[in-house]
């Protein structure tokens, strides 16, 4: 995906966490088959499940995101330098590709809108 469709994708998570949470599902359910698509017919779990699953997805890899993110990526450092959300957001996603992290995008977008990484990383700065 080119940057510019990259960023409108990011906006377009800003206004509608929905499509963020529904993305996040379907490139994890993706990530998890043997085909690269979900067909159209598979229906999602609502929202709150889906919310579920991304929270439980998260205190399972919170020590991995904490290294990886907090540490060796610097997320403090590269917020303070980063010149608007979606920014971030987009350079975020490209880290969270290179470690292996499926639904980057989403993730990312989730990671940074809801503040996630900001708690963790403030309790690995104290460390």
């Amino acid at each position: 995906m080119d940057q510019q469709a990259q960023l409108a994708l990011i906006e377009t998570y800003l206004m509608d966490e929905t499509k963020m949470y529904q993305d996040w599902y379907q490139g994890l359910q993706q990530g998890l088959s043997e085909s690269s698509m979900i067909p159209f017919s598979a229906e999602l779990p609502s929202n709150e499940s889906i919310i579920k699953r991304l929270q439980a997805w998260f205190d399972q890899y919170k020590d991995l995101l904490t290294t990886k993110i907090c540490g060796e990526w610097e997320y403090r450092r590269k917020k303070t330098e980063s010149q608007s959300k979606k920014f971030l957001i987009s350079a975020l996603a490209d880290a969270l590709t290179v470690f292996g992290i499926p639904s980057a995008l989403a993730t990312s977008a989730w990671l940074v809108i809801k503040g996630r990484l900001d708690n963790i990383c403030a309790e690995h700065s104290k460390e």
